[in-house]
Order: structure tokens, then C-alpha cells, then sequence
């Protein structure tokens, strides 16, 4: 029984990345296999068809300093854009590899609606708060009403005790 297309792309895509780590690392970057995992997630987020869009995908994901980014060039040009291709069915990886690799797949594109799709909605105003009104109001502007209010909320900030215990006695 043969791969589905899907998964044997997502085998290119694994061993490029292993490739490209071990470039790194023989160039001096720090690249271990939480930055390679994040470097699948980047590529899972964004079209990884599109060169540019994964060339700064993973470049932010594995380039931690600015000496990185000159290796990461090299590295990159040498395993994405070189003549040297990876051969079609990759050998069967030991238990210990099949472990680290991630085992889910690159998630579906999203559709986003088009914005005339989208039905206009009532406007709504925000939420607002008699409290909060009282806050910016003038003592001079208020009501009887509002002063009872002010009263109360002054009220319940006095009755507040601490909230931890303490031995100090100040």
C-alpha cells in the first residue's frame, strides 16, 4: 500500500528540515529539536508553497542571533533552492527519530469570507457603568442619586480588609 501524496510531501518537507538543521548546526548555530519543531509549526501556519513566506518563517524561527542570519542564508539556499534533490522515498527512520517527529498533519487552508459575505450585524454601543461615570463627573455635577452611589462604592472599598495576612502592625 503506497503513502498518500499528503504524507509523503510532509516526509520531504521533515527530511529538508532535518537537512537544513544540520546545516546550521555544522555552520555554529544553536539548532535543537524544539527549534525544528517550531519550524514545522511556521511552516504549518503559512502557505510553505510560497519561497519567500517560508524563507522568513523559518529564518525567524532558527536565527536567534545576528550571526545566525548569514548562515541561515547559505543553509538555506543550499537545501531549498540547490540542484540537489532528496530521493523520492527517504529510508525508514530508527525508533528514536520517529519519535521527535511531529505525528500531526499540516492543517487545511482556511476559508476566510468574503466581507460582502459577511451580514452587517446591529451596532451595538459598549458596555457602560454607572460607577465608571462617576468616576471622571465633576462633584459639582452630581445628583443626589449619584452621591448615594458614591457613597456606596466608597463604602465597600472601606470594607475590604486585607487580602493576605499579615504580622505587620503599621
Amino acid at each position: 500500500m503506497s503513502e498518500p501524496p499528503a504524507a509523503r510531501a510532509g516526509l520531504g518537507v521533515t527530511a529538508k528540515l532535518m537537512l537544513l538543521g544540520a546545516s546550521l548546526r555544522a555552520g555554529g548555530v544553536r539548532v535543537g529539536v524544539g527549534q525544528l519543531l517550531s519550524a514545522h509549526r511556521a511552516l504549518a501556519a503559512i502557505d510553505a508553497a510560497d519561497r519567500r513566506d517560508s524563507y522568513l518563517a523559518l529564518r525567524s524561527v532558527l536565527c536567534s542571533r545576528r550571526e545566525d542570519l548569514e548562515v541561515f542564508d547559505a543553509a538555506f539556499a543550499e537545501v531549498f533552492v540547490g540542484d540537489a534533490e532528496l530521493p523520492a522515498q527517504p529510508e525508514a527512520l530508527d525508533e528514536v527519530a520517529a519519535l521527535v517527529l511531529p505525528s500531526v498533519a499540516v492543517p487545511p487552508q482556511r476559508r476566510v469570507p468574503e466581507p460582502d459575505a459577511i451580514q452587517d450585524s446591529e451596532v451595538v454601543p459598549a458596555a457602560w457603568s454607572e460607577v465608571e461615570m462617576l468616576r471622571d463627573k465633576d462633584f459639582a455635577a452630581f445628583t443626589a442619586a449619584d452621591r448615594r452611589m458614591a457613597r456606596g462604592v466608597m463604602r465597600r472599598l472601606a470594607a475590604r480588609g486585607p487580602v493576605r495576612t499579615s504580622r505587620r502592625t503599621r
